[in-house]
């Protein structure tokens, strides 16, 4: 008799599990072509943090299928509320395609999912820049009250795989040399998950044509602008127009008649050769900066990360054995009597030198090209989250005690009359 219980138990428990996932499946279900428009949930963080998250962003997610791939799209209300944005799913091991479109103060991000991924939380971290505070959180749609929208879908738009390739490069931002020097390109490496991938380097001269490349260099023959593009792919997976999954990254590489405006060189001790090249590139993303930007957690908010290079007439670097005066143009916003310089030295610590303001310009001495850091020390405090903690439960408490006083006041006016 027990066991005809146990089995009509179980029974009945695959059964009522059997119908929720219908009913689950039925509630998500998508039309093609579609943009839905629906409302999430933030979690992995605290009421406080749900609350500034939720001022943050926009409470409207916009949902999109094609084929066998939905596109969730939230948008982050001003963009300098909140900085390094990160989005990825659960799977940490591959990149998750992500599609950044800016709109003045407005930045919106669309992820590529599955369908299991629709129903599962999506991983979002950043940093809030007025509390100079990493933060991170989930969100999680309410598919149950999506609605349809009317707005019409470009069905030629290539949204990125799910999964993508990542470039690494030590260093990436605008170069800048003069017109007939040779440059060389950065070395960089493709990878999915921990696989090695394909990688092309296409390079667009200033007036769009395609220019050769030798032995990993080019020649600046024509003054403007170069387009330098690095391509990883991989067909494991694919886009929404059934290309294979891929990644690119992008720089521009400015020849110029006059040289680096960004940096200037005087050859005080004349060691330079004849026609030498100044190189400049002021680094704004990349494994390099990633190592500084965290070496300058505790010391600075406010600085600028420029490599140098000096170069003979073939591209390649020369090493100095004297000082030679440098001039790198800092922001304006930064006090000229108030910055600090360092170099970044091969075992990947931060060397001080000596330097001062010069106009818009920050000057120092040195005898060593590379990446030179100009900073204004010091950082804003933070709060930590038991500080606002300890704030509310002294509010609370403050609030009692004046609660108590009026009541205790009250009833003693009360009896003083009552005698009367």
């Amino acid at each position: 008799m027990k066991k005809r219980y146990i089995i009509t138990f179980i029974s009945s428990l695959l059964i009522m599990l059997f119908v929720m996932n219908i009913n689950v499946k039925a509630s998500v279900e998508v039309d093609d072509d579609i943009i839905y428009d629906t409302s999430y949930e933030i979690g992995g963080t605290n009421s406080i943090g749900q609350s500034m998250i939720g001022k943050y962003f926009d409470d409207h997610a916009y949902l999109l299928k094609e084929n066998d791939l939905y596109f969730l799209s939230i948008t982050l209300l001003d963009n300098s509320a909140l900085s390094d944005i990160n989005i990825s799913l659960s799977d940490y091991s591959y990149k998750s395609g992500i599609l950044i479109n800016e709109n003045g103060k407005k930045t919106t991000y669309t992820i590529t999912l599955c369908e299991e991924d629709i129903t599962s939380q999506v991983n979002i971290a950043g940093k809030v820049s007025a509390m100079n505070k990493d933060v991170s959180f989930t969100i999680k749609l309410n598919l149950d009250n999506m609605t349809k929208t009317s707005e019409l879908v470009d069905k030629s738009f290539e949204y990125p795989a799910r999964f993508v390739p990542e470039i690494l490069m030590d260093a990436v931002g605008d170069v800048t040399s003069i017109q007939n020097a040779t440059y060389k390109l950065p070395d960089a490496k493709a990878m999915f998950g921990a696989d090695e991938c394909d990688l092309e380097i296409f390079v667009k001269s200033p007036n769009g044509e395609n220019v050769d490349i030798d032995q990993n260099k080019i020649v600046l023959i024509e003054l403007g602008e170069y387009e330098v593009i690095y391509k990883a792919s991989t067909s494991k997976y694919k886009t929404n127009l059934g290309n294979d999954s891929y990644t690119t990254k992008s720089f521009k590489v400015i020849s110029t008649s006059a040289g680096s405006s960004l940096v200037k060189v005087i050859d005080v001790n004349k060691i330079l050769p004849d026609n030498y090249v100044v190189q400049s590139q002021r680094i704004e993303s990349g494994q390099e900066y990633a190592n500084i930007k965290s070496l300058l957690v505790k010391k600075s908010q406010k600085y600028e990360i420029t490599n140098i290079l000096l170069l003979d007439n073939t591209g390649e670097g020369l090493n100095l054995d004297a000082n030679v005066n440098y001039y790198i143009k800092t922001n304006p916003d930064f006090n000229r009597n108030n910055v600090e310089v360092y170099h970044l030295n091969e075992n990947c610590t931060l060397e001080q030198i000596s330097a001062r303001g010069y106009g818009r310009y920050v000057t120092f001495e040195a005898s060593c090209t590379g990446t030179f850091i100009v900073l204004v020390p010091g950082v804003s405090f933070v709060m930590p989250m038991w500080g606002y903690a300890l704030i509310a439960v002294g509010v609370i408490i403050l609030i009692g005690l004046a609660l108590f006083l009026i009541i205790h006041f009250v009833k003693k006016r009360h009896k003083k009359l009552s005698m009367e």
